[in-house]
């Protein structure tokens, strides 16, 4: 009986053994709901640029202060946040648009804008014209080129995901440069 036990046991196991074979990797496709989200990295200052790792905190400590001047003023539900600065000219310029729950872009320079806290509207607006001065007198300070304009993206939780310093753009009409970012990023803005 307990060889009969034992055989049945072995012709089992090869049986599964035989049964279930790995599956082709290049067929398995993982659920899109249960994907990791992948938070884009800060391109800029996190790349080796020749300053020291402080400077660089100090980097993105200064675009963080620029990121929660602008959320401060949005009272709608948003989802993501972009802020172009062009800090050329005496104090530079910053705009702001937001994408709501919905998908729907908002121009954050229209002060009539629903989504918008009209109280901390101007109070914001000094507040991202200091930290982007802010910036730009620390990036001069370590040495390092001044860009020409830089994007924050500020996710729906409300942290700095990225921010990209741009060089070598044309930034000598401002109000120019700024219409043409919007048509080629914003078409169906409000």
């Amino acid at each position: 009986m307990k060889k009969f036990a034992l055989t049945t046991l072995a012709v089992m196991a090869a049986v599964g053994v035989l049964a279930v074979q790995p599956a082709d990797a290049k067929k398995v496709q993982q659920d899109p709901a249960v994907s990791p989200i992948e938070m884009p990295m800060n391109d800029e200052i996190q790349q080796v640029n020749g300053v020291s790792k402080e400077t660089n905190k100090e980097t993105q400590r200064l675009s963080n202060k620029l990121a929660d001047a602008t959320k401060g003023m949005v009272k709608k539900n948003w989802k993501t946040i972009y802020v172009k600065a062009v800090p050329s000219g005496d104090k530079g310029a910053v705009r702001f648009y937001y994408v709501d729950n919905r998908g729907q872009v908002y121009n954050g320079q229209v002060i009539r804008n629903t989504g918008l806290s009209k109280g901390k509207y101007m109070a914001g607006s000094m507040r991202q014209n200091e930290a982007l001065q802010e910036l730009v007198n620390h990036l001069q300070r370590t040495g390092q080129e001044v860009p020409s304009s830089i994007d924050i993206i500020i996710t729906q939780g409300g942290y700095r995901s990225k921010t990209i310093f741009n060089y070598d753009e044309d930034t000598s009409n401002i109000a120019a440069y700024q219409q043409q970012y919007e048509q080629q990023n914003f078409p169906t803005m409000k």
